[in-house]
């Protein structure tokens, strides 16, 4: 099980900061003036969302805890990016951007939930 949750925080270790560079060139409210602004926010979005899934992610309450990712993403990325100096986001593009981080944490939290039957079901 925890060997499922540390595949999975890797894959998020390249894919959120990788979709939050693709939406600062991709939404017109988004600005980071430096390379490491996105890719530390990114790094914060993997390690609260495999936290939040390890915690709250069972059979069943797969929307819910999209849901609340998608609110603490939305979020922890327009609080995070306030506080990079130079950088600067509306909250409609920090918004837009937790949306695109979020279709990556559903897949991911489908590949879980069906991963764990598989596991249970091994047992």
């Amino acid at each position: 099980m925890r060997r499922l949750f540390m595949l999975s925080f890797g894959i998020k270790l390249i894919l959120c900061p990788l979709a939050v560079i693709l939406s600062s060139y991709i939404f017109p409210g988004i600005r980071y003036p430096f390379l490491y602004q996105p890719i530390a926010i990114g790094v914060v979005l993997a390690g609260a969302g495999t936290i939040i899934e390890s915690a709250f992610l069972r059979r069943g309450t797969l929307w819910i805890t999209t849901g609340v990712e998608f609110i603490m993403f939305a979020l922890l990325i327009y609080f995070l990016t306030l506080a990079f100096r130079g950088a600067d986001i509306t909250f409609s593009a920090a918004i837009l951007t937790a949306a695109i981080v979020i279709i990556i944490e559903y897949s991911i939290h489908r590949w879980l939930i069906r991963n764990r039957e598989t596991l249970k079901s091994q047992k």
